[in-house]
């Protein structure tokens, strides 16, 4: 005994699985992004929180003369890796210092601009083989 199945009836189930099959696939491929994206989002959240925390410890005390030489002292607990030097008056000019400098020790920085009236003093610390600006413990000064 032969069962006659309806053409019509098997293209229907065909599409039916069809549409799951891509659905599941569809939703596999959207969860896997987003699995991803969550990830490296948390990371880098994680990240600026950390340096955010560690940036706290950081404190430093900026002296100039009349010629604009400098005296950096690090009262922080934490090793400041560099500096970075704006000159803002009376045109804004960048200097990144390569000075290693251990907490409660100074260092004397030779001003190479010639004319200025302020600068800010921005630390930078290292901190899991990356270097970051602690921006808001920068140091401004007039001379």
């Amino acid at each position: 005994m032969r069962v006659k199945m309806n053409k019509r009836g098997a293209s229907l189930v065909i599409s039916w699985v069809l549409i799951i099959g891509f659905s599941i696939a569809l939703a596999t491929g959207i969860f896997l992004w987003a699995k991803e994206k969550t990830e490296s989002l948390t990371e880098s959240t994680l990240s600026d929180v950390e340096t955010g925390i560690i940036c706290q410890e950081v404190t430093i005390n900026v002296k100039a003369n009349v010629d604009c030489d400098l005296t950096i002292h690090n009262k922080g607990k934490l090793s400041l890796h560099k500096f970075i030097i704006n000159t803002l008056k009376p045109e804004i000019t960048n200097t990144v210092v390569d000075q290693e400098l251990s907490p409660m020790t100074s260092f004397e920085y030779t001003s190479v601009v010639q004319d200025t009236t302020k600068l800010e003093v921005i630390p930078v610390i290292k901190y899991k083989d990356n270097f970051f600006e602690c921006s808001e413990r920068r140091v401004e000064v007039e001379c």
